[in-house]
């Protein structure tokens, strides 16, 4: 009888070990996304979840065939069902393609693990060094080839349709009708102070609006959404701050800034950083 309750207790022990090994690869992958977040790069976060899935794969993988599929089991729901809690809650990876990409890599982390620990278990260490380094020339193929591909993509949509007219007040005062810049072509970069994708975008615009400045076919404004509580004086705050020279508009729904302005909604702007250009006509 002691003999089986030490079995059972074994049996559970390993059980939760799996899974807080597929948890501990979640936050390891969480805080990869975090500190890659300002400039939402998607393929530090794809690979650091092949990466730490296949090393706790193969960490867990047990000596025997028997029980790895319970063992794989485990460590994905270890991983999955927190990244789903999150995507659900809107706290973090709302973007459509973080979870798809983190279950690719997670699961195919695992496969590789598992798959290289049962060939080094089976005195095959040559096979498995080599399916390791294989597994890791394909993760890093996708990431830093296929999926850029596919990002561009994805990235830049031509929408043909008529925009609403609206209006928008720069940072000094001044209000900016839409009807004022037919014929000329407009690029809008919809930001906030509160956004860290548009801290790394914001440079970039500035650097193309100096250079087209004296082009007057050629209308290049930063537009603060308004949103999060940003007022004028905040985002002029900011760009003081980090000293940039943005021609600035403010477009906000309400007087707290809990809701899009006239201009992201006329322009259907559901998320920052967004970069909109309107054609001459």
């Amino acid at each position: 009888m002691s003999g089986l309750k030490n079995l059972g207790f074994k049996a559970i022990s390993r059980a939760l070990l799996e899974f807080f090994c597929g948890f501990g690869a979640f936050v390891i992958v969480k805080e990869v996304s975090h500190l890659t977040r300002q400039h939402q790069d998607i393929r530090p976060f794809a690979l650091s979840a092949f990466l730490a899935f296949f090393c706790v794969g193969f960490y867990c993988a047990r000596s025997t065939s028997k029980g790895r599929l319970r063992s794989a089991l485990l460590l994905a729901l270890g991983g999955l069902l927190p990244a789903m809690a999150i995507n659900l809650l809107g706290m973090a990876w709302t973007a459509r393609p973080f979870l798809l990409f983190y279950l690719l890599a997670s699961s195919f982390g695992i496969a590789m693990g598992f798959a290289v620990r049962a060939l080094a278990d089976g005195g095959k260490m040559r096979y498995a060094l080599a399916l390791a380094l294989i597994s890791a020339g394909v993760a890093f193929l996708i990431v830093f080839k296929v999926i850029p591909k596919w990002m561009d993509r994805q990235a830049y949509q031509a929408i043909d349709q008529e925009i609403v007219p609206f209006s928008v007040q720069t940072l000094g005062g001044t209000t900016v009708h839409s009807s004022e810049w037919k014929g000329r072509v407009v690029i809008l970069s919809f930001w906030a102070t509160w956004c860290l994708p548009c801290h790394a975008e914001l440079p970039e615009i500035e650097e193309v609006q100096n250079r087209y400045r004296e082009n007057p076919n050629v209308v290049i404004l930063a537009v603060d959404s308004g949103t999060g509580g940003d007022t004028p004086d905040r985002a002029r705050a900011y760009l003081d701050e980090r000293k940039l020279s943005l021609s600035t508009a403010i477009d906000s729904g309400d007087a707290n800034g809990k809701s899009w302005g006239p201009a992201a909604t006329g322009l259907g702007v559901k998320k920052l950083a967004g970069l909109y250009m309107l054609e001459r006509s």
